[in-house]
């Protein structure tokens, strides 16, 4: 029985120390995001939870408003509502100059292309195909 109770002080013990570091790192966490937001100005890249890209045009931190314009189109969000904006990998960007990319980025470029070009080349077989089937069925009736 001694043992038992014993057990069960350590297994409550090591909880509360796992609850204690993941509350710790989540309030870190939470103070840099804060921070973060506080440090915003005019022009910054940010992005919505939403998925919306753009750039601060005007920050209203007393109201928690932030003016976001997005290709030209301006629209009103909570502060809390701002995050960074994803970071894009080089591959992903079609202007970075293949000077920019690593070796693995040019191999998948590369292996993009190849991809994209026959694709097309099936999707041009296929409207062929499409174009003589309706040809023939217009001939046959």
């Amino acid at each position: 029985m001694n043992s038992m109770s014993l057990m069960l002080i350590a297994m409550i013990l090591a909880m509360f120390v796992m609850t204690s570091f993941s509350m710790k790192k989540q309030k870190k966490n939470m103070e840099d995001v804060r921070a973060w937001r506080e440090n915003l100005k005019e022009g910054d890249e940010v992005a919505t939870h939403s998925g919306l890209l753009g750039k601060v045009v005007s920050i209203d931190i007393p109201h928690e408003e932030v003016i976001i314009d997005s290709q030209g189109s301006l629209s009103k969000w909570r502060l809390a509502a701002i995050t960074e904006p994803p970071v894009r990998p080089l591959y992903a960007d079609e202007q970075d100059s293949k000077e920019e990319q690593d070796n693995n980025g040019e191999q998948y470029s590369e292996k993009t292309k190849q991809n994209a070009e026959q694709e097309n080349a099936r999707s041009d077989s296929d409207s062929k195909t499409a174009k003589e089937s309706e040809e023939k069925n217009s001939e046959d009736l």
